[in-house]
């Protein structure tokens, strides 16, 4: 029986998010020591046409507007000063800076610009990236301060704040207490609620995508992939987030989703910081339904009606199989997981979308209520800068290429055949 209270699902943002924006000041000019170069009503503007973005003459007006607006009202970048080379990913290189007038320590994301697509304007992606977070501001979602230009339309840097730590990076090295865990994962939720409730996907949660202040602070980073999301629901690309953080959904081919998808990445999260090492690390698709499957067991169309129509279901048959849940996180002593804690990531990792727990509702799961409770962030411990010295050549999670998923999912289907 369960010990959970029924949470409902949201379906609609507050209220306030709805009404009007006062009026926005005017931009400051390049000489201004101000914050941002453009305002919450204009974002809100171009975010609703990057959107709406297709090879039309709409998403390239929106981009040739960002364009105009960074080089007229945007301070140069030579006022900071390089530290160190962070970490690089798919959209931009962080480096580690400092503000040559001020003193203050920020995160220089440069964006990576082609010159093919600056002709046509500039990138969706990293258009919606910036206009995204500059309507952000929430303590658990990383703060943009302003955009900096250097001298073409090719270069642009994101400023944003500095956090000395990336979870992945301390998970490496540091096995969280329970109460340290709970306190991440409580800045956690309410970071992603926070979005949800701005109707916004991340698409992309993962250990390496959550930064750690000295403070004890969690803040959720990297949008390259995050969109807007409404109703009635559109078709979205499938091929987003890092497989080993992908909800089977997803995998199965389907092709409407929302924030559920979110809820799941969350929840290999939450099982990440217990092992310290990703839940379910997949070569494929294959291979990463078997290792969800293994874990949760297989669904069936009564635990998750409508699966047996997804598209990709075809592809996938698995025998039915139990869920192992307490031979991969024992209890007390040997694990850290409490009945309360395996209920909350059950509720995370139910593989039907539409009983899948949102975050909002695991904000208030009982698992928060029973000792040890949470740490304030103020006493969480603290470790050396990680981010002060540049990260090491590593091989990403995987996202999946045709050609190697084929090959992969015929030896993954040799190899497994014993198991399903």
């Amino acid at each position: 029986m369960s010990l959970r209270p029924a949470f409902g699902r949201q379906t609609s943002p507050p209220h306030s998010f709805l009404s009007p924006l006062p009026s926005p000041l005017p931009p400051p000019s390049p000489a201004t020591e101000g914050g941002g170069c453009w305002s919450k009503q204009e974002s809100e503007q171009d975010a609703r046409a990057a959107d709406a973005a297709t090879p039309s003459s709409s998403s390239t007006a929106a981009s040739d507007r960002f364009s105009a607006r960074l080089l007229d009202g945007c301070r140069s970048v030579d006022r900071f000063r390089k530290l160190n080379r962070i970490d690089e990913g798919t959209y931009g290189v962080v480096y580690r800076a400092r503000d040559s007038i001020t003193g203050e320590v920020v995160a220089l994301k440069q964006l990576k610009l082609s010159a093919s697509k600056s002709e046509e304007g500039f990138p969706v992606s990293s258009l919606r990236e910036v206009i995204l977070l500059a309507k952000m501001d929430h303590p658990n979602v990383v703060c943009l301060k302003e955009v900096a230009v250097g001298n073409s339309p090719l270069h642009i840097f994101m400023v944003m704040e500095y956090a000395e730590h990336e979870l992945k990076a301390l998970l490496d090295k540091h096995s969280f207490a329970a109460a340290e865990v709970k306190c991440l994962m409580k800045q956690l939720l309410r970071g992603v609620s926070h979005l949800h409730s701005r109707w916004v996907i991340h698409r992309d949660l993962k250990t390496s995508n959550l930064l750690l202040t000295n403070k004890g602070v969690l803040k959720v980073a990297d949008f390259g992939l995050s969109r807007h999301f409404g109703t009635p629901l559109r078709i979205y690309s499938k091929n987003v987030i890092t497989m080993w953080y992908r909800a089977p959904e997803l995998i199965m081919g389907q092709k409407q989703y929302t924030t559920d998808v979110d809820a799941w990445s969350v929840g290999c999260i939450f099982g990440e910081m217990f092992l310290r090492k990703p839940m379910f690390p997949g070569k494929s698709e294959l291979h990463q339904l078997s290792l969800i499957y293994e874990l949760v067991g297989v669904p069936t169309e009564e635990t998750w009606p409508g699966h047996e129509a997804l598209p990709n279901r075809k592809h996938f048959d698995m025998k039915l199989s139990l869920p192992r849940w307490r031979v991969v996180f024992p209890e007390a002593p040997e694990g850290m997981l409490t009945d309360m804690g395996l209920e909350l990531m059950r509720s995370l990792l139910t593989c039907c979308p539409e009983r899948r727990i949102t975050a909002e509702g695991a904000e208030e799961d009982p698992y928060f209520w029973e000792r040890p409770y949470a740490l304030d962030p103020a006493m969480m411990p603290t470790f050396q800068d990680t981010n002060s010295t540049g990260r090491a050549e590593k091989r990403p999670a995987p996202r999946g290429g045709p050609a190697q998923t084929l090959l992969d999912n015929l030896a993954v289907a040799r190899s497994r055949t014993a198991l399903f």
